[in-house]
């Protein structure tokens, strides 16, 4: 007697729950997406026996059911688990994981690799994510991604989202109300900062195109006004100064942002007289790398997020700079 074919049921995972229902069936497919439309629409892909929406959210141990004549490729065995979950990969030069979660990876990225990849370059965090978790996943299973960006040349911590629930989850905090969230950056900045206790400032930065394609941030001043404009605040708070350093005095700054602008925190000491240190696009003293660290995060519980729970998060990463900037976070 024949086993049962049982290659049109698939089983979602752990790696896999969060997903939407036709984001899943073109991920393990290929198919186009008003064919897709159609087996929904007629009922012919079923999900635990019943119709489901396209935009549904696939949770784990739901069995999803195809047509007698589709197949999910290499899953045969619909128990059979995605190797995301079990597995850490390398992921080369200036990347490496410093801490993961069910559902989430913390990344610790260098100096000059790009988070997603642009018209100069084709490495990136992006990218190294998606080829190292594809070698180890099979069928249909997700691929991390990032759930936020960090400049290029900025170092430090980069969340990734390792499933679709936890990629939700992450994308949703990143996006949200920045005080569920919490984010401190360190940067080493040029002169003595004038403030000798924590501020918060607010700035109005829009966009400008510059030479060769470089995007630009600057801050509207007084009642000049820009529809473009998006508010940027942060809390800076001054850590250290030194008089005599390879870029000249220098103070160390532990920021606190409350939003999430581009190059915000460049641009806000940029403009207040006080670039970054490395940062040769806002006129910063040269040196071999931009002194601008994402160095803590902190993220809140979650209960019953989709049927999961999520804990706390908070990581600390100490700065990769040489003396004299070199600087240890305390616990």
């Amino acid at each position: 007697m024949c086993a049962e074919d049982k290659s049109n049921i698939h089983i979602i995972g752990e790696a896999e729950a969060g997903t939407r229902l036709l984001r899943f069936l073109e991920r393990g497919l290929g198919l186009p997406r008003p064919l897709l439309f159609r087996l929904l629409r007629s009922g012919q892909v079923r999900v635990n026996k019943g119709r489901a929406k396209p935009e549904s959210v696939l949770l784990t141990g739901d069995a999803v059911r195809l047509p007698p004549a589709l197949a999910f490729p290499g899953r045969a065995d619909p128990e059979a688990a995605p190797a995301g979950l079990n597995a850490l990969p390398e992921l080369g030069p200036n990347l490496r994981i410093v801490q993961a979660g069910k559902h989430w990876l913390a990344l610790d990225k260098g100096p000059g690799l790009p988070v997603q990849p642009g018209s100069a370059h084709e490495d990136s965090l992006s990218a190294r994510l998606r080829q190292a978790f594809a070698r180890l996943s099979g069928g249909v299973s997700f691929t991390p991604a990032p759930a936020h960006r960090l400049d290029k040349q900025s170092t430090g911590l980069v969340m990734a989202g390792r499933t679709p629930l936890g990629q939700r989850w992450l994308s949703a905090l990143f996006a949200g109300d920045k005080r569920e969230l919490l984010r401190i950056y360190l940067v080493w900045v040029s002169g003595q900062w004038e403030s000798a206790g924590a501020e918060t400032l607010r700035d109005r930065l829009v966009q400008k195109r510059g030479p060769d394609g470089l995007e630009r941030m600057y801050r509207l001043a007084g009642p000049e006004q820009n529809d473009a404009a998006r508010e940027a605040a942060a809390s800076y708070r001054p850590l250290k100064f030194i008089e005599s350093s390879p870029c000249g005095p220098a103070s160390l700054l532990e920021v606190q942002l409350f939003s999430g602008r581009k190059h915000q925190i460049r641009v806000q000491c940029a403009e207040r007289g006080h670039p970054v240190i490395g940062d040769r696009r806002y006129g910063g003293p040269l040196f071999r790398q931009m002194l601008l660290h994402a160095a803590k995060i902190s993220l809140p519980a979650a209960e019953d997020y989709y049927g999961e729970s999520f804990a706390a998060v908070r990581l600390c990463l100490d700065p990769p700079w040489p003396a004299p900037f070199n600087y240890s976070i305390e616990p």
